[in-house]
């Protein structure tokens, strides 16, 4: 199958306030490093050389600093701007309906995680899951999955933020393109989740998922900002992943 990947960069950071009331949320800075390098870190090591990402809040800041970090390193990024807010769901709507592909690997931009996204891949399989999510056992963050078979890691149930569960999802998924069927085509902006994968599971789809045991955190909110911040000099993993980073990028 033909997979793209799409990378999430258009939302306001309304809970990153008052921080992104000067700069997007993706160019929030850990050791000088933009945030959004660490998920870019993960796809272009794993060998991914073209991305999209969608922009909306304080576009041309973002957009500007993508050309000339996709001219430094190399790096082919397609931008898919927003006149308003699509949401996860309306966004990955919009990418399969411009784009030739059967399937796309979605994430979050805010996200801080060293994680082997081709075994990820892999690991998905050629099964009949209509998703494949990255879960993690930490408990901060907001939306939880179930898993019906601990070791099958077939998602039995979603749920909303605060609502506790078994494990946390990252924000890292691949979704084919099937999902569309359960997506509405009004009502922006609309969630991946609660449109999307809550529907196609209670239609008796199967969504999968593949466990991360490394580093995981969730920059959401200033708080956790300065968590992930404190955690520099005291978490050896968090400083080798900023390490390499550095290592990898030309800023």
């Amino acid at each position: 199958m033909n997979l793209g990947v799409l990378l999430l960069a258009a939302g306001k950071g309304e809970r990153l306030k008052p921080i992104t009331e000067a700069i997007p949320k993706p160019l929030v800075e850990i050791e000088g490093i933009p945030i959004i390098s660490i998920p870019l870190y993960n796809l272009i090591k794993s060998g991914f050389k073209e991305i999209i990402v969608n922009l909306h809040y304080k576009k041309e800041t973002l957009k500007e600093f993508l050309k000339t970090f996709g001219s430094k390193n190399k790096i082919k990024f397609t931008f898919f701007e927003e006149e308003f807010l699509l949401g996860t769901g309306g966004t990955v709507k919009e990418i399969f309906s411009n784009f030739k592909f059967d399937k796309l690997l979605v994430m979050n931009s805010d996200i801080f995680i060293d994680v082997d996204i081709p075994l990820f891949i892999e690991s998905s399989g050629n099964d009949d899951s209509i998703a494949h999510l990255i879960l993690t056992e930490q408990n901060k963050g907001g939306v939880y999955a179930h898993l019906d078979r601990y070791g099958k890691f077939i998602v039995s149930d979603i749920i909303g933020e605060g609502k506790g569960g078994d494990f946390l999802f990252t924000g890292i998924h691949i979704v084919k393109k099937e999902i569309i069927k359960y997506l509405p085509s009004e009502g922006y902006p609309i969630c991946i989740v609660r449109n999307g994968y809550i529907p196609a599971l209670r239609n008796g789809e199967k969504i999968s998922a593949y466990l991360h045991k490394g580093f995981f955190f969730d920059i959401g909110t200033p708080q956790r900002l300065s968590e992930l911040k404190n955690l520099v000099n005291k978490e050896q993993k968090v400083a080798n992943i900023l390490k390499k980073v550095k290592e990898l990028f030309i800023f």
